[in-house]
C-alpha cells in the first residue's frame, strides 16, 4: 500500500487492539490525506472469532462497531467524524462497511448473505475516511495520534415480537393478561405488580406502537415517537462490556474523567487498576465482564463510544426474537438450565472456560452454577460460545439472535418503561465526548433526588436466580451505587 507522506504533517499511529472475545484492530496506518476535501484516510485490519451472517431463521448477522479517536500532541482525545459517503471508503469484497448517518462510526460485517458461521475472520486493508474538516482539525499540525476501536455487535432486525412470558415476576402483558405483541399496530402494555413500577404501567398501561413510539404521559396519545420499542432494527452489543474495553475507555478520556469514572475495587474478579494510574490503567482480567459500575459509568462509556442505552423492550426483543413466548424461559428460549457448580479452567485468560458445562441444559453463570471461592463472580465474555461442539443455543446460552449472557453473569442496566423519566427517552446516540465526566444526552435518564430515575435492571446475575428474560422484579428499581454484580452493554439504532 502506498504511504502518503507530508514533511509538515507527522503521523504517530497507535495500533489499537480491543480484546472482547478476540476481536482485534491491527496495523493501523494513515495512507492518504485529501486537503481539498479535508479527508484523512485511515487503514487497518480487523480480525475475530465466532461471526456469522445467515439468511434464514433469525436472518441476521454480527458486526463490529468501529470508531476512531484522535488527538494533537498531548491534548485531549476527540471523537473523529467519519464520512457518511460510503463510496469514499475502501474495503475487500467479502466485507460490508456501513457508515452511521451521524458520522460517529461504521459497522463492518460479512458481505456474503448466507455464509453461516465464520469461526475465524481476518478482514484486511479496510480504509475509512475521516472528515477532519467537520471536526475543525488543523491539518498543519505536526503531531497527530490516532486510535481505532471496535466493539462486537449483533444486528436485531425489524419485526414483531412478544413482551412478557405469562408467569415471571412483573412480566409485561396486554389487557387480557397475555403477553403483548409489539407490532406496527398500537397495543396497551401493562405489567404485573412489582414494588417499583408506577401506576401508569401497572394500572393504566402504556400505549406502545412498534414503529411509532409510545404514550409517555398516559393520555392515550403517542407523543414520544422515537422511544426505542424494539420493533425497529437496531444493533446490540454481543457481550457485556469487558474489563479491557472499560480500561481502553478510561485511558482515552481525561485524567479527571478517568478518576471520576472509576475507583479501585480489586475484588470479585475485577482487577481494573486505580484511575490515578491514568493513562496506564490496566487489568489482569481483560476478557472478564466489567462489574462494579453504576448507571453513570455505563452511560459515560456508551456516550464515549457513540452508542446509547438499551430499553427493556429492546432487551426482550434481543433475547426472544420473533419466536413465541414460553413461561419462565431463559435467553436461549427454553426453561432447561444447568444447576451444577461450574469449574473454571484457564481463569483470566483468553480461553477461560467452564470445564463441566452442561451439554444438555442451558448454560448460564448464576446462583446455582457460579464457581466457588475466588473464582465466584462474572466470567469471560462469551465463555460458552467457545468450543460449542453441540452448536446449540442452550449450550452457548445464546439469545435468538446470538446475543450472549442476557441471562445471568451480570445485571443489565437499562431504560425502563415503568417510570416517567424512562418513558421520555428519545433514543439519541452518544456523540463521543463527555461533559463533566458524564454523558450529556438530555433525553437519557439521569440523576434525580432519588437516583437515576427511569432506569432499572434486567437479566439477573451470578448472585441470584432471577434470570428469566421476562422477569421485571427490578426493571424500574432506579439508581444503585457501584456493585459487584452490575454490568451492562449498549445498542445503536440501525440507520
Amino acid at each position: 500500500m502506498y504511504r502518503f507522506l507530508l514533511l509538515s504533517f507527522l503521523f504517530f499511529i497507535v495500533n489499537s487492539s480491543l480484546v472482547a472475545n478476540n476481536v482485534q484492530v491491527q496495523n493501523v496506518d494513515v495512507v492518504r490525506i485529501d486537503r481539498t476535501n479535508k479527508i484523512i484516510y485511515i487503514q487497518f485490519d480487523l480480525s475475530g472469532e465466532n461471526a456469522w451472517r445467515i439468511r434464514g431463521g433469525a436472518a441476521n448477522w454480527d458486526a463490529s462497531w468501529v470508531f476512531i479517536k484522535y488527538r494533537s500532541g498531548a491534548g485531549a482525545w476527540n471523537h473523529a467524524t467519519l464520512s457518511t459517503d460510503r463510496s469514499v471508503y475502501q474495503f475487500p469484497p467479502e466485507v460490508s462497511v456501513d457508515p452511521a448517518s451521524d458520522g460517529k462510526g461504521v459497522f463492518v460485517y460479512s458481505s456474503v448473505s448466507d455464509i453461516g458461521l465464520i469461526p475465524n475472520y481476518n478482514y484486511q486493508n479496510i480504509i475509512l475516511a475521516w472528515d477532519y474538516g467537520a471536526d475543525g482539525f488543523d491539518d498543519t499540525t505536526t503531531d497527530l495520534e490516532v486510535k481505532v476501536f471496535a466493539i462486537e455487535m449483533v444486528y436485531i432486525p425489524q419485526g414483531d415480537f412478544y413482551l412478557g412470558d405469562g408467569s415471571s415476576t412483573g412480566t409485561f402483558h396486554n389487557s387480557s393478561n397475555a403477553p403483548a405483541l409489539i407490532s406496527n399496530s398500537p397495543v396497551t402494555v401493562y405489567c404485573a405488580n412489582t414494588s417499583y413500577d408506577d401506576s401508569q404501567l401497572e394500572v393504566n398501561g402504556v400505549l406502545v406502537d412498534g414503529d411509532g413510539g409510545i404514550d409517555s404521559d398516559g393520555d392515550n396519545i403517542i407523543d414520544n415517537t422515537t422511544f426505542p420499542t424494539g420493533y425497529n432494527a437496531f444493533y446490540c452489543m454481543k457481550y457485556e462490556i469487558s474489563q479491557q474495553q472499560y480500561v481502553d475507555f478510561l485511558n482515552n478520556i481525561t485524567a479527571t474523567e478517568a478518576n471520576d469514572r472509576w475507583a479501585v475495587i480489586d475484588s470479585v474478579r475485577n482487577d481494573v487498576s486505580d484511575g490515578l494510574n491514568y493513562p496506564n490503567i490496566t487489568t489482569s482480567r481483560p476478557y472478564v465482564a466489567m462489574n462494579w459500575i453504576d448507571w453513570y459509568d455505563l452511560t459515560a462509556y456508551l456516550d464515549w463510544a457513540g452508542l446509547r442505552p438499551m430499553t427493556e423492550l429492546e432487551f426482550e426483543k434481543a433475547a426472544r426474537g420473533s419466536a413465541n413466548y414460553l413461561a419462565g424461559e431463559f435467553a436461549w428460549g427454553t426453561t432447561n438450565i444447568a444447576a451444577t457448580t461450574y469449574i473454571l479452567s484457564n481463569a483470566d485468560s483468553a480461553n477461560e472456560t467452564v470445564s463441566n458445562a452442561s451439554t444438555t441444559l442451558g448454560n448460564a453463570n448464576y446462583q446455582n452454577t457460579v464457581p466457588s471461592g475466588a473464582l465466584s463472580g462474572p466470567m469471560r465474555c462469551g465463555i460458552f460460545a467457545v468450543n460449542n461442539t453441540s452448536n446449540t443455543r442452550e449450550f452457548a446460552g445464546a439469545s435468538y439472535y446470538g446475543v450472549m449472557e442476557l441471562s445471568g453473569n451480570l445485571w443489565e442496566m437499562l431504560v425502563t418503561l415503568g417510570d416517567p423519566e424512562g418513558r421520555l427517552f428519545a433514543g439519541t446516540h452518544g456523540d463521543g465526548k463527555l461533559v463533566n465526566s458524564d454523558a450529556d444526552n438530555s433525553d437519557w435518564p439521569n440523576n434525580g433526588t432519588a437516583g437515576a430515575l427511569g432506569t432499572g435492571f434486567r437479566g439477573g446475575a451470578y448472585t441470584d436466580n432471577t434470570i428469566q428474560i421476562s422477569n421485571r422484579q427490578f426493571a424500574a428499581y432506579g439508581y444503585y451505587p457501584r456493585d459487584n454484580n452490575q454490568g451492562g452493554r449498549g445498542v445503536r439504532t440501525a440507520d
